[in-house]
């Protein structure tokens, strides 16, 4: 099927898509313009969209493209992110991956607004913790009003929170008296709670780096620290579901009583959230918590089909391999939906895709044949060589100074996104000896009748298009002046973030690692330590002179 021309092929498919009575696909579309096509759809209905990704790279600079094109997706756009970690590993997950998978579930929960959530295939595979112990779980604390110091703490414990002497990552607790520190998912700094009794005296966020005051706050939230939540009222059922689980996989008996022992003394523990389907007796996935009447938007349906088809086998070795080794797990199909169901749950929500080219062949379950759209949208190749061609000349710009000249001409809106002011005022500057006056705005002009002289936009775009029923063309900077290599400054935080990312279970002992601050060391195995009452484990690396 196709649509008439009689008005543009994008305002034709945004007014269909309240009304739409089957999927849509749309071709031609390959990078920042999907981003402004789902803002663009989003900003006309204010209606809760799903943008499903093939991996973490391709889902985060959508993310960065969305919040570019609209400053309300800045607010309304959600992250669901996949775990760092494959499943059946000795390991838990990062506790900033964690974090931003609660703080997006509870966000769905609460629906202040209408959400646009953006996450990968893996991420809409696995099944999540139920929305109803999600939402019994978060604990309203407010100045003023009593709490009870010790059933914080121990709820604490049951929601994944590890004690430490600083707080200084999401999940982490700290207890100084009548003083609690707490680094909750939900906030991006962690909270500090001061009692008088057991009264709340003050409540205020504090900055985990200089661990000083940031602002005073009157209530604040309390989220597990990830899924696993293992209420002490529960844990008999908990157990009992261990066992059962442990004597299908004929596990030795020993061995079994020490993970229960483990549990009942540590409650969480490194990898248990690879066992949630043990700690609930049914689990809830994405679907059970985007609105009914989400849009979902499927980038590049054959790459979604091929990454989910890969993680799936991947997920199958693990557990093979966790079997072998007479470890604690469970079947693939108790910790994630199978393709073919997912495929066909997103069929009946009458999802748009989203791809470059046609796939003849390609179909998505019942609902067939779908809307098909091809939109003509042309890419930066052209003017991008040409500059790259006159870089060492001293006209370097001239090719942009035509492209500029043809597009107005035509009667386009021409915005070059520039990362920061200074790179703006640059171009502005090598752009005037050409006559071409360059304005400077903040941000991308979402408002009705932006046409007008070329603009440079302050912000940040993943890449240019030339969108031709909308008039409009964007460049940045780095299709002018190339990509340029910039060498991260990376904090001591964020180091222990990438450090936690690592999968330990593949060093062997003896083998040569180099930590970021300590240099090169000898990995020699993992201990366990009792720190502040509790136990972790921990990697022993030998350095020089032992």
């Amino acid at each position: 099927m196709n649509l008439n021309q009689e008005k543009s092929l994008l305002k034709s498919l945004i007014d269909l898509i309240p009304c739409r009575n089957s999927g849509i696909e749309c071709t031609g579309l390959s990078g920042s313009d999907r981003a402004f096509l789902v803002s663009r759809i989003y900003m006309e209905h204010r209606m809760p969209v799903v943008v499903v990704a093939a991996s973490s790279k391709d889902a985060e600079m959508l993310l960065e493209d969305l919040r570019f094109f609209s400053k309300d997706l800045q607010k309304a756009s959600i992250y669901f992110p996949p775990y760092n970690i494959l499943p059946f590993k000795r390991l838990s997950y990062h506790n900033e991956t964690a974090a931003r998978r609660i703080s997006a579930l509870y966000r769905l929960i609460e629906g202040e607004m209408p959400p646009v959530v953006v996450t990968t295939v893996s991420a809409l595979l696995q099944k999540l913790i139920p929305k109803l112990m999600l939402s019994d779980y978060a604990e309203l604390i407010m100045a003023g009003e009593d709490i009870d110091r010790d059933l914080l703490i121990e709820k604490l414990i049951a929601g994944g929170y590890v004690r430490a002497a600083i707080v200084e990552e999401p999940g982490d607790f700290c207890v100084r008296g009548g003083i609690l520190d707490i680094y909750s998912p939900i906030y991006s700094d962690p909270l500090r709670i001061e009692l008088f009794g057991e009264t709340v005296d003050s409540l205020r966020f504090f900055s985990a780096a200089t661990q000083r005051k940031i602002e005073s706050i009157q209530e604040a939230i309390i989220l597990p620290a990830g899924e696993a939540i293992l209420k002490m009222e529960l844990m008999d059922k908990i157990i009992g579901r261990i066992r059962k689980q442990a004597s299908a996989l004929d596990l030795p008996v020993t061995r079994v009583r020490e993970l229960v022992e483990r549990i009942r003394k540590e409650g969480v523990f490194p990898g248990i959230e690879s066992l949630i389907s043990l700690i609930y007796p049914q689990l809830d996935t994405l679907f059970d918590y985007v609105p009914d009447k989400a849009l979902f938007v499927l980038i590049e349906p054959k790459e979604l089909e091929e990454a989910a088809n890969q993680f799936q086998e991947q997920a199958i070795k693990n557990y093979l391999a966790a079997c072998k080794e007479a470890r604690l797990c469970v079947e693939p199909d108790a910790f994630y939906m199978q393709w073919p169901k997912a495929k066909e749950m997103l069929s009946e929500r009458k999802p748009l895709t989203v791809k470059m080219l046609p796939v003849s062949g390609e179909g998505w379950g019942k609902r067939q044949p779908f809307l098909r759209i091809g939109f003509n949208i042309g890419d930066n190749a052209a003017v991008r060589t040409e500059l790259k061609a006159h870089m060492k000349k001293e006209d370097l710009l001239l090719p942009l100074a035509n492209w500029i000249d043809d597009k107005n001409q035509a009667g386009y809106t021409v915005l070059i996104v520039c990362s920061a002011r200074l790179q703006a005022d640059r171009i502005k500057s090598l752009l005037a000896p050409y006559g071409i006056k360059l304005r400077i705005i903040n941000g991308f002009p979402v408002a009705k009748g932006i046409k007008g002289p070329v603009a440079a936009c302050l912000g940040r775009v993943s890449s240019g298009f030339v969108w031709l029923d909308e008039f409009l063309a964007i460049i940045t900077e780095e299709e002018i002046f190339g990509v340029k290599r910039h060498r991260k400054r990376i904090s001591r935080q964020k180091t222990r973030v990438q450090a936690g990312m690592l999968e330990f279970t593949d060093l062997k002992k003896g083998e040569l690692v180099v930590h970021v601050e300590q240099g090169i060391g000898r990995f020699d195995g993992l201990l366990k330590l009792k720190i502040d009452g509790t136990s972790n484990d921990f990697l022993l690396i030998i350095y020089k002179n032992d």
